[in-house]
């Protein structure tokens, strides 16, 4: 099983009626052909070196859908495969699920 190195969580809500909301629960099984995995190379100033829009080299258990909720992936492969062979990098690693919901906000301006 994978490790997780560090994990920052940045909440983009802020809109002035947010306790008004629901919740929405969204399944967390990968694998369907929408779903795709992204990934950003950085240098420690932040400055994007390099960007891989669907990356597919990743290790998963699927069930007999087709559809997994493990997917391992190995930074230093990922790294090694770009040319990067010294030095200290960030990757920021995008599991997208395109998942259209249907959400109903009610204004109380």
């Amino acid at each position: 099983m994978a490790k997780t190195l560090e994990e920052n969580i940045i909440s983009r809500l802020d809109i002035p009626n947010k306790n008004d909301l629901t919740t929405v629960n969204v399944e967390r099984k990968f694998g369907r052909a929408e779903d795709y995995i992204e990934i950003f190379i950085s240098n420690l100033r932040g400055n994007i070196l390099e960007h891989i829009p669907n990356y597919t080299n990743y290790k998963s258990t699927t069930s007999s859908q087709g559809l997994t909720s493990d997917i391992n992936i190995d930074p230093l492969t990922i790294l090694r495969s770009k040319g990067y062979t010294s030095g200290t990098y960030n990757l920021n690693i995008n599991i997208q699920k395109r998942k259209i919901t249907q959400i109903y906000i009610r204004n109380k301006w």
